[in-house]
């Protein structure tokens, strides 16, 4: 019986929509290595990249569609990890809350400015 781990990986974001970047070998905006703890528990080590919204979801997505539950980074002082908890020495994500905010974020009403809240008077003069 032979089992196979996956124990190291690179991660690359790219700007680009269409066609294959990475076989185009178009700049990447961002890049990361995963390194595997368990089968379902990953740390990446050494991300560095300006996300977009749509790259956190396809990041999301990825790790959802490979299983992973968790996601562990070491942060240097000052540096956060967007919606990861401070475990012991490093921060973690938990992958299932993650998707459960995501979820929440597109059914919420979409923000209204103060500025918009007002009510249109007789004589066509607008009041808070």
């Amino acid at each position: 019986m032979i089992h196979y781990s996956e124990l190291v990986g690179t991660l690359r974001f790219y700007s680009e929509t269409t066609g294959d970047p990475y076989a185009e070998m178009a700049d990447y905006v961002g890049v990361g290595t995963v390194v595997w703890e368990t089968e379902d528990t990953v740390f990446i080590v050494a991300l560095r990249a300006a996300m977009t919204r749509a790259m956190q979801r396809e990041l999301l997505d990825w790790l959802v569609s490979r299983g992973i539950k968790r996601v562990k980074a070491h942060r240097a002082p000052g540096r956060t990890l967007p919606f990861a908890r401070r475990v012991d020495d490093h921060e973690e994500i938990d992958v299932a809350d993650l998707v459960e905010r995501f979820k929440a974020a597109a059914t919420e009403k979409p923000h209204v400015r103060a500025e918009d809240m007002v009510t249109p008077v007789a004589g066509g003069e607008l009041q808070p």
